[in-house]
C-alpha cells in the first residue's frame, strides 16, 4: 500500500517536506484548473512542472491530479461566461485533460482525472451532462496516455447530500454505472473527511467506515482512499470560506490530539485492507491557501502536528 500526501505549491517553497522525507513513498501533484489555466488557452505549468520533477528526483510513486474538480471554487473564472452550455464546457475538458495528460505521458502513471462528479451542481450542467462530461474525460486520457490507469474521486461517499438533492444516482451506483461502461476505469478515490460541512461528510465511526470500504470494494477495483482530520475548530483564514469544521459532531472540540486519535486509527485501518491501493493524506500544510479547514499536517507556522512523527513511525515499522 502507497502513504503519501497532496502536493501544494512548488516544492522549493514547501519547507514542510524536508520533514516528510522517510514518511511518503508517494505524492499526489495537482494544480486547480484555476491556477493552471487562469486565462483561456493559456496554461501555468511552473509549478505542476516542479512538483513532478520534485517526485522523480526522490523516487516517490507519483498521481496525480484531480484534472478537472467539480467544486466552483476550483474553476477559472472566464469558465462562467459558458454557464449552462454544455457542448462548450465539454470542448473546454476535453482540451483541458488531453493537453494535461499529454505534457506528463510516461511520467505521471496515475490520474485521479475527475473529482466529484454528479454530486452537487457544477456550472449549470444536469445530473446527465456532468456524467457525460466524466466519461468523455476518461475516453481522452486513455488516448493521451494509453498507459496511464485513469480514476475518478467521489467526495461524500456514505452519500448523505442525496436528501437535498434531485440528482438520482448515489456515488457507489455512479461509480457502477461508470464501471459498467467499459471505460478503461482503474481504480476509485474516496474522499473522506469527517466532521467538515460539504464537501466533508458527517462523522462517522471506525466500524462505518471498514464497511464503508468493504461495500465500495464490490466493484472490484483497486481503491484510493483520501482522508483528512480537523486538529483545530476555531476560525482558519487560508480555508475555504464556504467549508467549516461542524464542533457538534466531535465528541470534544478538535484539537491536535483529535487529528491524531482519529488519523493515526482511519490510516491503519484503510493500509490493513487489501484492497486499498494507496492512502493519501488530503492536505499537507495550514500555511498555503487549502479546501478543509486546520486540515493540514502542518501549521499555518510550518510546523509539524502530533500526526507526522506518528505517520513516520507508521512507515517504518509496517511499510517499509
Amino acid at each position: 500500500t502507497l502513504l503519501g500526501c497532496g502536493l501544494a505549491g512548488e516544492p522549493k517553497h514547501s519547507p514542510w517536506l524536508v520533514e516528510m522525507g522517510g514518511i511518503l513513498n508517494m505524492v499526489q501533484v495537482g494544480v486547480p484548473w484555476k491556477a493552471l489555466e487562469p486565462t483561456e488557452g493559456q496554461y501555468h505549468w511552473d509549478e505542476l512542472d516542479a512538483q513532478v520533477v520534485w517526485a522523480r528526483r526522490h523516487k516517490l510513486q507519483v498521481q496525480g491530479g484531480p484534472v478537472l474538480e467539480l467544486r466552483p471554487n476550483a474553476l477559472p473564472d472566464w469558465i462562467w461566461l459558458w454557464e449552462g452550455d454544455f457542448e462548450t464546457i465539454l470542448g473546454l475538458v476535453e482540451d483541458l485533460v488531453r493537453n494535461v495528460v499529454t505534457r506528463y505521458r510516461g511520467k505521471v502513471p496515475t490520474w485521479h482525472l475527475v473529482h466529484r462528479p454528479a454530486s452537487s451542481d457544477f456550472l449549470g450542467l444536469s445530473e446527465e451532462e456532468q456524467i457525460r462530461i466524466t466519461a468523455r474525460a476518461l475516453q481522452i486520457a486513455r488516448q493521451a496516455d494509453p498507459g496511464a490507469q485513469v480514476t475518478i474521486g467521489l467526495d461524500r461517499p456514505w452519500g448523505e447530500w442525496m436528501g437535498q438533492s434531485a440528482f438520482q444516482l448515489g456515488p457507489l451506483h455512479l461509480a457502477d454505472y461508470l464501471v459498467r461502461a467499459d471505460l478503461g476505469l482503474a481504480g476509485l478515490f474516496l474522499e473522506i473527511a469527517p466532521g467538515y460541512s460539504p464537501p466533508g461528510s458527517h462523522i462517522r465511526d471506525l466500524f462505518d467506515f471498514s464497511k464503508l470500504l468493504d461495500l465500495y470494494s464490490l466493484l472490484n477495483l483497486p481503491l484510493h482512499v483520501g482522508l483528512v482530520f480537523p486538529s483545530d475548530a476555531c476560525p482558519d483564514p487560508k480555508a475555504d470560506p464556504t467549508v467549516r469544521v461542524e464542533p457538534a459532531q466531535w465528541p470534544g472540540p478538535p484539537e491536535d490530539a483529535t487529528q491524531i486519535h482519529w488519523g493515526a486509527k482511519w490510516i491503519a485501518l484503510a493500509v490493513a485492507k487489501p484492497f486499498v491501493r494507496s492512502v493519501t493524506w488530503i492536505q499537507p500544510t495550514d500555511a498555503i491557501p487549502h479546501l478543509y479547514p486546520h486540515g493540514g499536517l502542518f501549521r499555518g507556522d510550518n510546523t509539524a502536528k502530533s500526526l507526522v512523527p506518528w505517520l513516520k513511525s507508521f512507515r517504518r515499522e509496517l511499510l517499509a
